[in-house]
């Protein structure tokens, strides 16, 4: 009997996720759609778990490969890192040695203070940019990330010291000017000089504020060439010796006022051009050299006015001397003709005018008393004069009433109508409270007289104003000792400002 032999086919593939072969229980081979999926997805599955086992290590803490100033912070959260930063010594010296000198500044000197929750924060940022961690860390390590430390600085106190020790080394460079010599245009030479750099010293110094230990820095004095070279002045010289060449005549009244050439080179000057390029000269007419000349020509113009003199003695005026008016240079006009002519670079004639200048009238008020003898009492300068004869024999300092209280001195011609030693002055019956013992009293008008006032440490200020009598006029105690004696009842008394 003959046997069948069945041929062993192995079934079709129809499951598209089958393991590979070696997995596989069946011992089927996968389709090749299987093992391109397999390879795909296999490194990404694997991509995702590490990226989720490098988030847990590095949640809420700083990624390995970070150092600030220096210091290893992998791992560390923000307030271990904080810890750790706060021991650094920050509170820094800079030494800078040019030559044989030395200068030294600090941190607090120069206004520097550290930010270390700013600077901590960059260094958590860090690796965490990307989004997945995995890939922040092939960024840190192996190699180290190192940040510097976060700072400000009070610039204003960093430019004083730096400025103090480039003003102290070397000498400055002299540019190359222009000048005009008694009419002549001539270039003086640039001069080199000898100092450092205030930018570099500034950024050495910046720079290294950003670590942690002292710094000194050794720096040599370099050739500091001028802004302005002697073979920049060829243009400024051309143009001044074409100002110079201008014609200008000044004419008043059949006068005539030329500038000279030494004048007109006063007018212009050769500056740096500040503006476009500082290492250029520039001509400029200097407004105020103009302005000079024409004051100058002014002066030989100009008349001043002869005020009018008025006397009032007793009250009768008289006229001692009549008033002129003056004449003035309209000074503006000329300036502004020969600053518009300077501009166009043109000479001109130039027609002056003046205007007149108004006198003033002067008063001057005088009493004539008659008697030998008489008190004057000045409110306004707080003084009092003995007149005998005509003549001043005594001269004191006062207090008078408190104007700015309402209590002022009565003014007018007066007399002492009464005189008496030793005695005591009540305000009761004026209306004031008051009850003193003085020893001289000569009242000159109602209430008003005059007395010593020993409660006064001082007489003749201001204070009066507010801080004077009641009305009366107090005298120091020797004043008072001296009218006393030297007046007699029926003593004129003027009292004025």
């Amino acid at each position: 009997m003959t046997s069948l032999k069945i041929p062993n086919h192995t079934p079709p593939h129809t499951h598209r996720f089958a393991l590979p072969r070696w997995l596989s229980r069946s011992g089927q081979a996968p389709s090749r759609a299987a093992r391109v999926l397999f390879v795909v997805l296999m490194p990404i599955f694997v991509f995702l778990l590490l990226n989720a086992c490098v988030s847990a290590y590095v949640e809420g803490a700083i990624f390995p490969g970070v150092s600030i100033a220096g210091v290893d912070v992998s791992g560390l959260t923000r307030q271990q890192a904080y810890t750790k930063l706060q021991a650094l010594p920050l509170g820094k010296t800079y030494t800078i040695k040019v030559k044989d000198k030395v200068y030294a500044t600090t941190n607090d000197a120069l206004g520097a203070r550290y930010n270390l929750t700013r600077t901590i924060d960059m260094a958590y940022a860090i690796g965490r940019d990307s989004g997945l961690p995995l890939v922040g860390l092939m960024q840190t390590s192996p190699n180290r990330t190192q940040l510097n430390l976060a700072y400000e600085v009070d610039y204003g106190k960093l430019q004083k010291f730096t400025s103090a020790i480039t003003a102290d080394i070397g000498t400055p460079a002299k540019n190359a000017s222009v000048i005009v010599e008694n009419g002549e245009v001539r270039a003086l030479a640039d001069t080199p000089g000898l100092g450092l750099n205030r930018s570099e010293i500034t950024a050495l110094l910046t720079k290294t504020m950003a670590g942690v230990s002292d710094a000194t820095f050794v720096l040599t004095p370099q050739t500091v060439p001028a802004d302005i070279s002697y073979d920049k002045t060829a243009a400024a010289k051309t143009e001044i010796a074409e100002y110079l060449a201008l014609q200008f005549d000044l004419v008043y009244e059949g006068r005539h006022f030329v500038p000279s050439t030494t004048n007109i080179g006063y007018w212009v000057e050769a500056v740096p051009d500040r503006e476009v390029n500082a290492s250029e000269l520039v001509v400029r007419i200097n407004e105020q050299e103009v302005r000079g000349y024409v004051q100058s020509v002014a002066n030989q113009i100009n008349k001043s006015p002869v005020n009018k003199k008025v006397i009032i003695a007793n009250g009768v005026s008289s006229v001692e001397r009549e008033g002129q008016d003056g004449i003035a240079l309209n000074q503006e006009a000329v300036v502004a003709a020969l600053m518009h002519s300077m501009r166009d670079k043109q000479g001109a004639a130039i027609s002056l005018t003046t205007s007149p200048v108004a006198y003033k009238t002067e008063t001057m008020r005088t009493v004539s008393l008659d008697a030998p003898k008489y008190i004057e009492v000045n409110l306004g300068s707080q003084r009092l004069w003995a007149y005998e004869n005509g003549k001043v024999v005594y001269a004191s300092p006062i207090t008078s009433g408190a104007t700015g209280a309402g209590l002022g001195t009565a003014t007018g011609l007066f007399s002492i109508y009464y005189k008496t030693t030793n005695t005591y002055l009540n305000g009761r019956a004026y209306g004031y409270d008051y009850n003193v013992h003085v020893n001289y009293w000569m009242p000159f008008y109602l209430g008003y007289g005059l007395h010593d006032a020993s409660w006064r440490s001082s007489f003749g200020g201001s204070d009066y104003y507010y801080g004077g009598s009641h009305g009366c006029v107090n005298l120091p105690d020797g004043t008072a000792a001296f009218i006393y004696d030297w007046s007699d009842v029926g003593t004129p008394v003027w009292v004025h400002y």
